[in-house]
């Protein structure tokens, strides 16, 4: 790494850094060249299996047939339409980067996803969208995201849609510290999605899990935080917001058995959350989750 300590803009230097690591590109990413190609690690397998029966529900936890179901519209407000170079950390098949590529003709993305099937997806279906110069302004990579193969203070942002939530407790601190990294200095990492909110039915159960039923070191369950575990993950950055978002007062599951009236729990959840109660959004108490815009 300290070969690249100087800041690298353009993605021609950035696939340079990956070929001179070990990587090559095979089906529009790039892998880290093995003579034990058999090996696949666990996420791989997890997400790999999910993205070939469903990529959007294993994605967008959605039954829509729209590929950009579910887009995370607080992300515009992050992404300037700029010269910039941004990082999708965990960007599946591209349900965020494809939206900004072809809105923000000037912006770059590094995409970073641990399943190989998705990342396969996001390449076609991204030459089907007609984004401008699409071979210059994206690289997609198969890695884990808490060890990145890149210089430190490469990226203006680094945003990630719902993929923190399946990780380890652990691995989540790995994984900002490997933000805090990246960033150039008044960089901004954006988290949407990320930080399920352990006070609603839900994220009880999705706390108990993870705690008592599922191995530590997982990949897949779901982990629910408070807020002050949250802003606890992020004592060295500035202008922290963390905001609560969306409202689950009854759940959709109990036990993973999806409940009865399902539809009309999700219109009801979205009621309340449109009324704006200041009960919850002060509190957290029933909030889905925390989004998170932190700066470095």
């Amino acid at each position: 790494m300290n070969n690249f300590r100087r800041v690298l803009n353009t993605v021609e230097s950035l696939e340079r850094v990956l070929v001179q690591q070990g990587y090559s590109k095979n089906k529009g990413f790039y892998t880290r060249n093995t003579n034990e190609e058999h090996v696949q690690s666990e996420p791989d397998k997890v997400w790999s299996i999910l993205a070939q029966n469903n990529p959007i529900q294993a994605a967008a936890a959605t039954n829509d047939s729209d590929w950009y179901a579910k887009y995370p519209h607080v992300i515009d407000q992050e992404i300037p339409d700029e010269e910039i170079l941004a990082l999708d950390a965990g960007c599946g098949y591209g349900r965020v980067a494809i939206p900004l590529l072809k809105n923000r003709t000037k912006l770059k993305i590094i995409g970073v996803d641990a399943s190989t099937v998705m990342l396969k997806t996001f390449w076609d279906l991204a030459e089907t969208e007609g984004i401008e110069a699409l071979d210059q302004r994206l690289v997609l990579l198969h890695s884990a995201l808490s060890h990145l193969a890149f210089a430190d203070e490469t990226f203006n942002r680094i945003y990630s849609c719902a993929v923190l939530l399946h990780n380890p407790y652990q691995d989540v601190q790995d994984i900002l510290t490997e933000f805090y990294r990246l960033l150039k200095p008044m960089g901004k990492v954006v988290l949407v999605g990320s930080f399920p909110n352990v006070m609603n039915l839900e994220g009880i159960q999705n706390f108990v899990y993870s705690k008592w039923f599922a191995s530590p070191q997982a990949n897949g369950p779901v982990r629910a935080y408070t807020r002050k575990s949250v802003q606890s993950l992020f004592i060295n950055w500035k202008e922290i917001h963390i905001s609560p978002t969306g409202v689950t007062i009854f759940p959709r599951e109990i036990a993973n058995i999806p409940m009865p009236l399902g539809p009309q729990i999700r219109r009801f959840n979205k009621w309340i959350d449109e009324k704006h109660f200041a009960m919850i959004s002060k509190s957290s108490l029933f909030s889905k989750h925390f989004d998170v815009v932190a700066q470095k």
